[in-house]
């Protein structure tokens, strides 16, 4: 009798990446690209897999905390009144009538058995330390990224000596990249329309403080010393590695306050990188007394579309809508060129200096000042201020050595190609700014320069080398640019295959050492969102400084600036960046006006002159008026002189 086997059937896969789920396609379950995906030439992205069960010692653990948490409360409670008890409870169901509303404190992240061993409760410190960690888990470092404040950000809050001999009061401000590589301004996807505008906004509107949470306490012990808000001599430190080109420093040294960068390069960054600055930007620069030249040597877009494949319009914002002398729409030139123009400005201004191969090595502050380490071709030397501020771009060392080498955030599983290229688009009656929507041949394609150069950027493999996605790069054109172009009818300048990044620090703000930009948060380039939200954020720093230099706030106003901005990054930069992208290559190009909303949006204001203003002001969302957290009268006399 013949024996009867069994055939072995493939193993049940347990796990589809993101795309598949979403089209209710088997997916092969390989990693880091699916089969499927691999086909298709998408993104392809895998849900989070959550550990099961607790870890080995949890519950004895846990209970044993639990045990020691009643212990400290039953000796507590014969020292607090019934009335102070009450206001820690939450209301019984169904009672109104609260004289004082209950606010809770917000729900801690579940932690673990190394989280409980570094916050004992058997002393009163202990106590107090797991008190401010958990009561304030962001400004603390424990924003559920990392469970644990970091080693070197305590050793910076604790270290108390500096063995530099400079007297003078300063700030340090390292600089490097802000933003990504892109293009345009797009709403926020839930973005609430109204019919109409009354005016076009000249300041910052103040956001509702119920929608913000801001706290009024400190992250550092040390008040702002009497020297800064006195001294008439003062500097500021920056530093970097592409310092002028990417931040409006100018506005510091209009109040008086001097500025010194500290760069780690030679020269000037000549990359051309990200070219548009949106309102948000274009508001700060005039601030920075540069948006007329740079009005000057870029252009304003007239707008930006995205296309079908074939070319085929789906919809658009017209910049048009926005009146004539309207001061801050958006503007177009490459960064190295900003870099440029901002360069000969700062070198105008007897308190600012630049210092080239100035690389920091490491950073440290007591409560008086902040100082950094700096390598030089003539050695190593220490400079000294009352802040130092990096903006030193995705792999700043004044992040690592505040958090170490940990970015939050992840590496979105999609290759760009970014490449700027002459290329006769108005052929084919291209806006300055095109998107074309597709599975697997998205691109953007936008004029940035007054000449005709483009930024292009579009999607290939993920997984390659550098050097094969540059040898792909001619086919990929030919395959996805109208007119199916060969290598002879282009001019290439530059090309440049990146992975896209979706990052926030921990905090931007550690005691008397601070972040902005990319140094800060990190986004994918769709929408231009990096590099607006990046000059937004030094606008707003520079609002907080200038408040404590003046006498009008104190140093609890750079809490402020850090829970803004990182609420800014969770709430739009993140999101809407996200679904920038997702909106290309995500969707049936021949069914996107009928499905998107935005597009939906977007036809209406075709005819509706008061919505496509209100669209083409969309990233005015990301400044923010620090002014409203002055809470001093200046009473200072008119000497101070520098920061």
């Amino acid at each position: 009798m013949a024996s009867k086997t069994k055939e072995r059937k493939p193993g049940r896969i347990t796990i589809a990446c993101n795309a598949c789920r979403s089209r209710k396609q088997k997916c092969s379950g390989k990693k880091p690209v699916c089969e499927q995906c691999l086909e298709y030439n998408r993104p392809c992205n895998w849900p989070e897999q959550l550990r099961r069960g607790p870890e080995k010692g949890y519950a004895e653990a846990l209970e044993n905390r639990l045990q020691l948490t009643e212990s400290i409360l039953l000796n507590l409670l014969p020292h607090v009144s019934d009335k102070q008890l009450a206001t820690a409870l939450p209301p019984k169901e169904g009672r109104q009538d609260h004289s004082t509303p209950y606010v809770p404190f917000p729900r801690l992240e579940k932690r673990g058995i190394e989280s409980w061993s570094q916050f004992p409760l058997d002393t009163s410190h202990g106590i107090r330390r797991w008190q401010h960690a958990y009561t304030d888990p962001e400004r603390a470092g424990l924003d559920g990224h990392q469970d644990l404040p970091s080693p070197k950000r305590r050793r910076l809050q604790n270290e108390g000596s500096s063995t530099c001999n400079d007297t003078s009061a300063s700030a340090s401000i390292p600089t490097s990249g802000i933003g990504g590589a892109f293009n345009g301004t797009f709403s926020p996807p839930s973005l609430n329309i109204s019919n109409s505008i009354e005016e076009y906004p000249t300041r910052p509107t103040k956001a509702n403080e119920g929608n913000v949470p801001l706290q009024t306490i400190s992250s550092w012990n040390g008040a702002p010393s009497s020297e800064f808000q006195r001294h008439g001599d003062r500097k500021g430190y920056c530093r970097g590695r592409r310092t002028v080109r990417s931040n409006p420093h100018p506005p510091p040294l209009q109040k008086g306050i001097s500025v010194e960068l500290l760069d780690a390069g030679a020269e000037l960054d000549k990359q051309p990188r990200a070219a548009h600055y949106a309102s948000a930007a274009t508001y700060e620069l005039e601030r920075a007394g540069v948006l007329d030249d740079l009005k000057e040597r870029g252009f304003s877009p007239k707008g930006f579309a995205f296309r079908k494949f074939d070319t085929s319009f789906i919809a658009g914002i017209n910049h048009a809508s926005l009146p004539e002398d309207y001061p801050y729409k958006m503007q177009v030139l490459p960064l190295d060129r900003l870099g440029q123009l901002l360069y000969e400005h700062v070198q105008r201004e007897p308190k600012a200096a630049v210092k080239w191969s100035h690389r920091v090595v490491k950073i440290g502050q007591d409560q008086g000042k902040a100082w950094v380490d700096v390598e030089t071709t003539s050695g190593t030397h220490r400079s000294q201020a009352d802040y130092v501020i990096g903006c030193d771009g995705a792999s700043s060392t004044v992040r690592r050595e505040l958090f170490g080498p940990e970015y939050p955030g992840e590496t979105l599983n999609a290759q760009i190609i970014a490449t700027n290229v002459y290329y006769d688009f108005d052929r084919y009656n291209y806006w300055d700014s095109n998107f074309i929507v597709h599975p697997t041949k998205y691109y953007m394609a936008a004029r940035i320069t007054k000449d005709g150069l483009y930024r292009v950027t579009y999607g290939d493999i993920p997984g390659l080398s550098r050097e094969q996605y540059i040898a792909r790069q001619p086919a990929r054109y030919e395959e996805i640019l109208p007119g199916s172009p060969k290598p002879g009818d282009y001019q290439i300048t530059n090309i440049s295959p990146y992975r896209m990044q979706q990052r926030c620090a921990p905090a931007f703000r550690v005691g008397r050492v601070l972040l902005a930009a990319d140094a800060a948060h990190l986004c994918n380039p769709f929408g231009g969102l990096g590099l607006t939200g990046g000059i937004a954020d030094v606008g707003n720093l520079f609002d907080a400084l200038v408040g404590i230099h003046e006498g009008l706030a104190d140093d609890s106003i750079l809490d402020k600036y850090s829970e803004v901005r990182m609420r800014i990054w969770r709430d739009i930069i993140d999101p809407m960046s996200r679904e920038n992208f997702r909106r290309l290559w995500d969707q049936d190009p021949e069914k996107a006006l009928e499905n998107d909303q935005f597009f939906q949006i977007c036809k209406k204001s075709e005819t509706n002159e008061a919505l496509a203003r209100e669209l083409a002001l969309g990233l005015d969302v990301l400044r923010f008026d620090m002014t409203q957290f002055y809470n001093k009268t200046n009473n200072t006399d008119d000497s101070r002189g520098k920061l």
